[in-house]
């Protein structure tokens, strides 16, 4: 009799260890299934189901916003192109034409201020501009993935990602031009890696990409160099399989050079200089590199700190800009910077290395921010090295190239998290893959044990 009980209990405990091992089992045969739904779902994911949903949630975040609005360099030169018909007056005091900004965001201020009247309304049409035209960069990373060949549910992922204003504060303002810009740089990349997935780059294909390019940089000159080394990355790291005719560069520089020639013309008539699209490169060195310079431009402009002789805070600076010219003020700057440099390259090297880290993680207040940004780095490294061991050489070339291009200036001069906004997009794609791939992997993983019972194929449509 004891016998008989005994084995009746081990045969009970036995049934109830194989209860929960098939229960453990169908959770994870569920689980599997969402995942495989979700997937699905994402790779259906079109760029205008994310527009909708990005410029619902970026409406929406009007309410998160607050804090004090500054009239900027952008809003003071688009007002006086609206009332005096020329580009200029940037600083504290009207200063003439300049060449301090890229001319396209003036240009639209300049516009809404003429419809509007009054820069309180122009203020608030700006806003909504901005939603809209972050909302369509968000969406832009759905077709961008697809063309780099990204993993699928990618696009989805960085797309919904973006959809909420992570960074309400830059993307609902209308202070500076950073959407724009973040628009101009996901466009850009867009179209050089639908160009790019061939094995011949042709005259027509520089033609294009370079007229493209021309016209981004009225909305940051920064894109010139970021395509630079992100088609010249992609074309090596795709030697041998990738034809480039000579056409192709010749064709592109001249593209550009057409497009920027009537700014370029405007720069050297009004302002005495044919520079390139900007000309503040000297007093962004200056501020950035003294004795009483701060990494970030936020602590950069508090009293006392080396913002103290920037034209915009200073009158005096305004009235040396407006009698000297904002040329010749800017060659002064630059050899002031680089005295400094060359006299303290200890602490030029300290806040060089400050300002290259803030390139991965950005300097805010919001502990939320800093951890999606580290993420965001973590997830693009493995992400880019992922895709090249995966043998998608174009598209870890160009994320890497695009982002050292646009990013190659930042470490020298103040950051502020609007300067790498644009760049935090393109990395979220490689963050984005690397999140598809695991999706892909943990819905197509069976267990050792099942495995050995069922001999049938993994699911179709997902990674192996």
């Amino acid at each position: 009799m004891r016998v008989h009980l005994a084995s009746e209990s081990a045969l009970q405990r036995t049934q109830m260890i194989a209860s929960h091992e098939l229960s453990d089992t169908a959770l994870a045969q569920r689980a599997q299934t969402l995942l495989r739904l979700t997937l699905d779902r994402l790779s259906m994911v079109r760029a205008f189901h994310v527009f909708v949903l990005a410029l619902a949630l970026h409406l929406s975040g009007f309410a998160l916003r607050h804090g004090r609005e500054l009239f900027t360099e952008n809003l003071r030169t688009g007002v006086t192109l609206a009332e005096k018909g020329y580009l200029g007056d940037p600083f504290m005091i009207p200063t003439g034409p300049t060449g301090h900004l890229a001319p396209a965001y003036p240009v639209v201020v300049s516009a809404v201020y003429r419809l509007t009247g009054e820069m309180g309304d122009a203020r608030s049409v700006l806003e909504l501009i901005c939603a809209v035209v972050a909302s369509f960069a968000t969406a832009l990373l759905v077709p961008l993935a697809r063309f780099l060949r990204l993993p699928p549910g990618s696009g989805a992922l960085a797309g919904l990602f973006w959809s909420a204003p992570l960074f309400a504060l830059v993307e609902l303002s209308a202070e500076h031009e950073t959407v724009f810009s973040a628009a101009a740089v996901v466009a850009l990349m867009t179209i050089a890696a639908r160009r790019l997935d061939t094995r011949t780059l042709r005259m027509r294909d520089g033609a294009v990409l370079g007229a493209l390019t021309g016209i981004a940089v009225h909305f940051t000159p920064l894109v010139l160099s970021m395509m630079v080394l992100g088609i010249g990355a992609s074309i090596l790291a795709q030697r041998g399989r990738m034809r480039v005719r000579l056409a192709f560069p010749i064709a592109f520089a001249l593209a550009l050079a057409v497009v920027v020639a009537p700014y370029t013309v405007r720069n050297w008539r009004v302002m005495g200089s044919p520079f390139f699209i900007r000309d503040n490169f000297g007093l962004e060195i200056a501020v950035s590199n003294a004795d009483n310079a701060k990494a970030t431009a936020e602590e950069n402009i508090l009293r006392g700190s080396a913002m103290d002789t920037h034209p915009f805070k200073s009158i005096e600076a305004a009235r040396q800009v407006r009698s000297m010219g904002e040329v010749a003020y800017n060659r002064m700057r630059l050899r002031e910077g680089w005295s400094w440099i060359r006299a303290h390259p200890d602490r030029f090297f300290a806040l060089t290395a400050e300002r290259t880290g803030f390139l991965l993680v950005p300097a805010s207040h919001r502990p939320l921010q800093r951890m999606l940004t580290l993420l965001i780095a973590a997830g693009y490294f493995l992400g880019v090295i992922m895709l090249w061991r995966a043998g998608n050489r174009m598209a870890a070339a160009l994320l890497v190239g695009t982002v050292l291009g646009y990013d190659a200036l930042y470490p020298f001069v103040q950051h502020d998290v609007r300067y790498v906004y644009p760049m935090l997009r393109v990395q979220s794609l490689g963050a984005a893959a690397i999140a598809a791939t695991v999706l892909a992997r943990l819905a197509a993983w069976r267990p050792a044990e099942a495995l050995e019972g069922d001999r049938s194929p993994a699911p179709q449509g997902v990674l192996a």
